[in-house]
């Protein structure tokens, strides 16, 4: 299987990888979008999921990787619930991490379990991801994860330009099992870049304004019984057809006349993330 991605270039996928990509559950991860609510508010933020996954995998092969932090890195996020992140604000879940607590779940399905265990592997292998180094690493350090939703939603925004990217990959080197950069310069560059990100971005007044639409009007009809826990398995278009045809109206016609009525004041708690790279 060829594979073009717009940051780390063309790679010839093994099979493993093919098979795991073709997954009912995996294939589901091209409708769950990776700037959450925001898509309500601003539609052309296409970005999802699916590529991040891929992304994180192929970043962790390009920096040698083994094969099981590989295939970790693909299926990281396998478990998000549509929107992203809207579960954790209608449940409440401070460290936004209900994904996480359900990530055994999604990994142990029958068709995930049976590619693995033909290539040689157990899904029990990849239950705890926080032994994957590269992959997973304590804020405010870098990680696979952390540097590829960093690059691809930046770039996806037009923040920054395919040669910053280029720059940066080529400024990363692991030693002991972790991701260092090679200056002071990368450093900064991407301290900045994330901090922008993460500020302007995700914690920006038009993605908490989509996000408290829409956490609020979930968790009305959670509360109402008309939602279920296993709704958040569907992908985003599937949840917004479920709310329209609760309300018997269209989404953004909800979300425009929520602005118009002024209920923009913002009381959910986002989380603060800061990272700081560590220069070798």
């Amino acid at each position: 299987m060829q594979i073009e991605d717009q940051i780390y270039g063309s790679f010839e996928l093994q099979p493993l990888f093919r098979d795991l990509i073709q997954t009912r559950l995996f294939q589901r991860l091209k409708g769950i979008h990776q700037g959450g609510a925001i898509i309500i508010a601003d539609p052309s933020i296409t970005l999802t999921r699916y590529e991040h996954s891929i992304g994180v995998m192929l970043l962790i092969k390009k920096l040698g990787g083994s094969l099981e932090e590989q295939v970790a890195g693909l299926l990281h996020d396998l478990s998000h619930t549509a929107f992203s992140h809207l579960v954790d604000y209608v449940l409440d879940y401070e460290n936004e991490d209900y994904h996480e607590q359900i990530f055994a779940i999604y990994l142990s399905d029958p068709e995930i379990v049976e590619i693995l265990n033909r290539y040689g592997l157990d899904y029990r292998q990849f239950l705890d991801l926080e032994q994957f180094s590269v992959l997973d690493y304590p804020m405010p350090s870098l990680c696979a994860d952390r540097i590829d939703y960093t690059l691809r939603d930046l770039y996806h925004l037009k923040k920054i330009s395919k040669e910053d990217m280029d720059w940066f990959v080529d400024g990363l080197i692991v030693q002991e099992g972790r991701i260092f950069v090679k200056s002071r310069r990368h450093a900064n560059w991407f301290r900045i870049q994330f901090t922008y990100l993460n500020d302007s971005y995700f914690n920006g007044k038009e993605s908490q304004q989509a996000s408290q639409f829409m956490s609020k009007t979930v968790r009305h009809y959670y509360e109402s019984g008309l939602i279920s826990k296993a709704d958040f398995g569907l992908n985003d278009l599937q949840f917004i057809e479920k709310i329209e045809g609760l309300s018997g109206q269209a989404i953004r016609s909800m979300y425009n006349q929520w602005l118009r009525n002024g209920k923009d004041k913002i009381d959910l708690k986002f989380k603060s993330r800061k990272v700081l790279p560590d220069v070798i």
